[in-house]
């Protein structure tokens, strides 16, 4: 019986198209009765009504599996019910009884009669299967929201945590994730196992298998989660989008440490390990690269040539939009580039590297108006203070190299005015230990990459010669 229950689905669309088709050819032969589908109709309602029952029938199966909402699947069962019953009374009285002959109704209260079965079996037809899909997608999988939101609100994302001191694990980090991965199979419309996992009440009761946050539990939800992707019990199914890496890290941590639902990310005994582990699952879910402005108009015939004249490299981002990287080498200086020039390609430039090159004046005002900038090298570069101010005003900004460069305090204004900067470079700076601390600890989602790494030393890596 669970065999003809997961056929369900298979059987499921035939009635909803069938007699989808047959109502509105009816309702059509009304006002178009030269037209005559007569032979075919009552063949499209026999298919229809027989699919139908071999759809309810494995419906009833699948339903003893559980795991579905209560309230949907019972105005799923009884609508399909009441669509098959009025779906049946048209072909009786129609096709046996002739009530209806040739579309011709002697009575009005006929015609009707006759329209108000085909409507209210097409609304039929339209409920139960939005009843159906609201049990397998989530109530919110189609709704009229959707007419109004863009593509990318649409899909699933992982928020940064705004205040890490106000943080939870739980409830910041880890609802995230399953909210993400998790719920439309353990939720509020669908209880696969009959475990939902979308609060901390009903994560604590598990499921029919019992608890989830057991870590040598076969059966526990890191278990599933670890499984290989084929086996049968690995969470999420393959169909699903799967876990990263990253959010795998983040359970085992959890529920290593006993999956405290109250516990702050500061108070985690390995606090430093979950937010570096965090970072990553953040960037999982950042686009790689995103038009930063539109309706840009094609950049001036021969501005790109006149910059390469010059000495000074620039790198198309692609074919498909106009957005480039300007690259100046350590020889090339700004000051010998006519300011109209530098004007017309700034709203263009999206990557800027002026690694040991002598930032003046004149480059601090162009590097204002690249309004488009995503990423800044100045790595080995001699700079005023200045530059920190206009680097404020760059909202665009994901990562600024400051390699081998003084970093004063004024480097706390730019993280603060520039949410979307991802990563900061500050290896063989001059930058206080206590500003570093205090950039970690006021910034968790900003990587700051200070270098000094270490590569153990492999057995393969050293050579004996023998004589």
């Amino acid at each position: 019986m669970v065999f003809l229950g997961r056929l369900h689905p298979v059987f499921v669309h035939f009635p909803v198209v069938l007699l989808l088709l047959a109502g509105g050819l009816e309702l059509y032969m009304i006002y178009r009765p030269g037209v005559s589908w007569k032979s075919i109709i009552p063949l499209i309602f026999l298919l229809g009504i027989g699919s139908g029952i071999i759809a309810v029938f494995t419906g009833l199966q699948l339903k003893n599996e559980g795991g579905y909402q209560e309230s949907l699947l019972l105005w799923h069962r009884n609508g399909g019910y009441i669509t098959l019953i009025i779906a049946s009374i048209i072909y009786l009285l129609k096709y046996q009884f002739k009530l209806f002959k040739n579309d011709h109704f002697k009575h009005k209260s006929h015609l009707i009669l006759f329209i108000g079965l085909n409507l209210s079996m097409m609304v039929g037809v339209t409920i139960t299967g939005h009843k159906g899909a609201s049990m397998t997608h989530g109530e919110d999988y189609l709704s009229i929201e959707l007419l109004f939101q863009k593509e990318q609100e649409l899909k699933v994302r992982i928020n940064p945590i705004e205040n890490i001191d106000s943080a939870y694990v739980y409830s910041n980090m880890v609802k995230q994730v399953l909210d993400a991965k998790c719920v439309a199979c353990h939720g509020k419309s669908k209880q696969k196992g009959k475990l939902r996992l979308d609060t901390e009440v009903n994560i604590r009761a598990g499921g029919k298998q019992g608890e989830v946050l057991m870590l040598a539990d076969s059966n526990g939800l890191l278990t599933r989660i670890k499984l290989p992707l084929n086996h049968e019990n690995h969470m999420p199914p393959n169909e699903r989008p799967q876990l990263t890496q990253a959010e795998v890290k983040l359970f085992e941590l959890w529920i290593g440490e006993g999956g405290n639902f109250k516990e702050r990310v500061t108070e985690f005994k390995y606090a430093e390990q979950l937010l570096e582990n965090w970072k990553l699952i953040i960037a999982s879910y950042t686009p790689k690269w995103v038009a930063p402005e539109d309706g840009l108009p094609e950049m001036e015939v021969g501005l790109k040539e006149l910059f390469n004249s010059k000495g000074v490299i620039t790198e198309d981002i692609s074919t498909d939009y106009h957005f480039i990287n300007l690259i100046f080498r350590e020889n090339n200086k700004m000051d010998e580039i006519n300011e109209a020039d530098l004007e017309n390609i700034a709203p263009y430039v999206v990557g800027l590297q002026l690694k040991k090159v002598e930032i003046s004046a004149k480059t601090i005002q162009f590097i204002s108006k690249c309004r488009n900038l995503r990423t800044i090298n100045l790595s080995q570069s001699l700079f005023q203070e200045q530059l920190f101010d206009q680097l404020t005003q760059l909202h665009q900004l994901e990562r600024i190299n400051l390699n081998h460069c003084d970093v004063s305090q004024s480097i706390l204004d730019v993280l603060e005015s520039n949410p979307k900067l991802q990563i900061v470079y500050l290896n063989g700076s001059k930058v206080e230990n206590d500003l570093v601390a205090r950039i970690k600890t006021s910034y968790p989602n900003i990587t700051l990459e200070l270098g000094g790494y270490q590569l153990p030393v492999l057995a393969s890596d050293t050579i004996q010669y023998l004589k």
